[in-house]
């Protein structure tokens, strides 16, 4: 990747995580980059439609041209379609956050987010690399073709202390085997349990869906609920699949 396509990436992804909008310092310093070099990629990136400016001095948003694409061809449309409204209602029973993720390279997407009550969300399309430190991201990890996964531990390396008892790769190995069999995986640290189970992306590959409460919340009826909801999505996705194969062969 080109040094300038790479840093114009950056300020889009810190411009995306802030609906809000913010100023160039701020996209700058979030991106890594100079102020200097932030303004000019920003002005650039406001010529072509990719950012878009309150004012001469104001503060940057994303641009319409990334709100056309978006609307033309949403990223993973069917899954979040499916997911939303009833992860919603899952978040407002249980009182819980959920989180629907995805994997690209060695960083985890974050499709949808919905925090729990008084907690703020993250941003749609966020990219993270906790994959050891959240269910999420080891259900990901565990579920990618073994020689795949075994290119991205050489990346991001065993989890040490993310994952106490795991000293070797083998040890990691067999975790990772039993969330693939299981197609679940949990989590417990910084006061918060997880629960993040497999679904179908929709586009032939997987997605995790999770959800995360407070310790000493009301752990086992969230997670069967979880676990329902995320049996009812691959019954419709994979559904939705057969139908659109056989009217295309029809």
């Amino acid at each position: 990747m080109s040094q300038v396509l790479d840093r114009s990436v950056r300020l889009l992804t810190a411009l995306a995580a802030r609906a809000e909008g913010a100023t160039t310092g701020t996209l700058a310093a979030a991106s890594g980059l100079p102020p200097a070099t932030a303004a000019r990629l920003l002005a650039a990136l406001r010529q072509v439609g990719f950012a878009d400016q309150d004012g001469r001095r104001g503060r940057w948003r994303p641009g319409p041209l990334v709100s056309a694409l978006a609307a033309r061809a949403p990223y993973r449309h069917a899954l979040t379609g499916l997911v939303r409204a009833r992860a919603q209602q899952l978040a407002s029973h249980h009182r819980c956050g959920v989180v629907l993720s995805c994997l690209r390279g060695s960083r985890r997407i974050t499709l949808l987010h919905l925090p729990r009550p008084g907690r703020q969300g993250g941003a749609p399309f966020a990219e993270s690399d906790d994959l050891w430190d959240s269910a999420g991201g080891r259900l990901l990890v565990a579920h990618l073709p073994r020689q795949a996964r075994i290119r991205l531990i050489a990346v991001i390396g065993l989890p040490g202390p993310l994952w106490p008892g795991l000293l070797t790769r083998a040890e990691l190995d067999g975790e990772l085997r039993t969330i693939a069999r299981a197609g679940q995986a949990e989590r417990q640290a910084h006061g918060t349990r997880s629960l993040a189970c497999a679904v179908p992306d929709g586009q032939g590959g997987l997605a995790s869906l999770g959800a995360y409460l407070a310790d000493g919340s009301a752990w086992t009826a969230m997670a069967q609920d979880l676990l329902a909801l995320a049996a009812a999505i691959t019954a419709d996705l994979d559904g939705s699949i057969t139908d659109g194969r056989r009217g295309k062969s029809g």
